[in-house]
C-alpha cells in the first residue's frame, strides 16, 4: 500500500498530472526508439510545461516496473495460502472421522432408546467414514473445496489491489476491502465447508445407523426457525426410502451451512405422539411442538406479530452477509448514531425504515465527497440523490 502509494503520487508530482493521465501513461508501452527520440526532444525544450510532460513519457516505463512489483503480491498471497492448506486438509479430516464416529453409535442409542431394545451391532470403522469423506457428494470432495477457496483468497488480494492501482481509488478503501474479505470472507468460507462437509459425514453415518438396524425409511426434518432454506422447508416431515436417498436432494446436508436431518420413519400414530423444537421469532426462545407438524404449519400458525418478526428474522438471515459488509462500509464512514453490531443495524433496516433512509443518506454524502469523480456541488448533489436511492 505505501510503496505503490508514493510510486503514484511521484509519478503525479513529477508530471504535474492527474491521476487519470498518470494512469494512461503508465499503461502505454513505449518502444526503445520512442523512447529515444523523446530523449533527443528533452535536450531542445525549453517549456517547463513541455519538459514535464516528455520527462513523464521517459519515466513511465521505470515507475510501471515498480508498480508491477503487485506481482509479487500475488504471488506472496498464493504461497501464503498453499502453506496453510495441507494443515487445514489434516484438521478438517481429524474433525470429520471423529463426528463420523460419534454420529454412527449415537443414531444406534438413540434408536436402542426409542425401541427400548439392546442388540449387538458393529461400529462403523475408520476406513469406511474415509470412504464417505473422499466421496464427491456435491461435485468435489472437501479436500478440493479446500484449495479452491484458497485460491480464491489470493486471488481476490491480488484483484483489488491490481484494481486500486488502475483506477487510482482511495487507498484506504482498498486496504478496508481487503482486511474484510481476507479477514472475514477467509474465516467464513473455511467456516461453511467445516460445517457442510461434517453435517454431510453426520447424514452418512447416520444412515449406515439406519441401514446395520433395518430402518428403510427415514423422515426429513428441518429446523423450525426463520433461517431454514425454502428448499428445507419444502421437504419438512416427507417421508424417503433409505434405498433412494441423494445427500443434496432429498438427503441432508441440501447446502452449505445446511442444519437439517432425519429421523427413522416410525409410524404416524407414534410420531404424533412425540414432540419437536421450534424457536420463536419473537422472544428467540425454543419451545415444543408436534413431532409431525410440518415446517408450513408451524409457519402458518404463527400469529400476526410473530409473523412480522418471522419475516425480519428471515430477511436478516438471508441477507447476513452483504449486510455485514454494508456494515463494514457504514463504519468506515463514522455516521451518526450508527449501530456497532450486526443484529442492531439489520433491526433498523428491516424494521425501522425512517431511520435506515438516514443512514442511507449520511453514507451517499460521505461517498460523494470522498469519491475523485466529484469536482463541482452540482455532481456530488446528484450523486447523493442516486446513491441514497439505491
Amino acid at each position: 500500500e505505501a510503496d505503490i502509494g508514493r510510486i503514484l503520487s511521484t509519478y503525479k508530482t513529477n508530471g504535474n498530472l492527474t491521476t487519470q493521465e498518470a494512469v494512461a501513461l503508465l499503461q502505454e508501452p513505449l518502444p526503445a526508439a520512442e523512447i529515444q527520440a523523446l530523449r533527443d526532444e528533452l535536450v531542445l525544450v525549453t517549456d517547463p510545461g513541455r519538459r514535464r510532460w516528455l520527462l513523464s513519457r521517459i519515466n513511465a516505463p521505470a515507475y510501471r516496473a515498480r508498480i508491477n512489483r503487485l506481482e509479487a503480491i500475488r504471488l506472496a498471497a498464493q504461497a501464503r495460502m498453499s502453506q496453510m492448506v495441507p494443515q487445514q486438509i489434516v484438521e478438517t479430516h481429524s474433525a470429520l472421522i471423529e463426528a463420523g464416529s460419534e454420529m454412527h453409535l449415537r443414531t444406534i442409542y438413540d434408536l436402542q432408546h426409542g425401541l427400548g431394545l439392546r442388540y449387538d451391532f458393529t461400529a462403523v470403522t475408520r476406513s469406511a467414514i474415509e470412504e464417505t469423506i473422499r466421496h464427491n457428494w456435491s461435485g468435489k470432495n472437501y479436500s478440493s473445496r479446500v484449495w479452491e477457496n484458497a485460491d480464491h483468497i489470493a486471488a481476490q488480494v491480488r484483484d483489488l489491489v491490481q484494481q486500486n492501482a488502475v483506477t487510482g481509488r482511495s487507498w484506504r478503501r482498498c486496504v478496508g476491502e481487503i482486511s474484510a474479505n481476507v479477514k472475514d470472507g477467509g474465516r467464513y468460507t473455511a467456516e461453511r465447508l467445516l460445517r457442510t462437509e461434517t453435517a454431510y459425514v453426520a447424514n452418512e453415518m447416520e444412515a449406515e445407523a439406519y441401514e446395520d438396524t433395518g430402518v428403510d425409511e427415514y423422515i426429513f426434518v428441518a429446523t423450525l426457525d426463520s433461517r431454514t432454506s425454502d428448499r428445507c422447508q419444502e421437504r419438512d416431515g416427507k417421508r424417503y426410502k433409505l434405498k433412494d436417498r441423494k445427500p443434496g436432494e432429498n438427503y441432508p446436508p441440501l447446502h452449505p451451512h445446511c442444519r437439517s436431518t432425519t429421523i427413522a420413519g416410525i409410524d404416524d400414530e407414534v410420531l404424533a405422539g412425540l414432540k419437536r423444537r421450534a424457536r420463536d421469532p419473537e422472544t428467540g426462545k425454543t419451545y415444543t411442538v408436534p413431532a409431525n407438524m410440518t415446517y408450513k404449519e408451524w409457519r402458518d400458525g404463527l400469529s400476526p406479530e410473530k409473523r412480522k418478526e418471522y419475516d425480519v428474522s428471515r430477511k436478516s438471515a438471508k441477507n447476513y452477509r452483504a449486510d455485514l459488509k454494508q456494515l463494514d462500509r457504514y463504519k468506515t464512514a463514522k455516521l451518526k448514531d450508527m449501530p456497532r453490531k450486526i443484529a442492531d443495524f439489520q433491526m433498523i433496516k428491516y424494521s425501522d425504515p425512517g431511520r435506515y433512509s438516514d443512514l442511507k443518506r449520511q453514507y451517499a454524502r460521505y461517498r460523494a465527497f470522498d469519491a475523485d469523480v466529484i469536482s463541482t456541488e452540482d455532481e456530488a448533489g446528484r450523486f447523493i440523490r442516486e446513491y441514497a436511492n439505491k
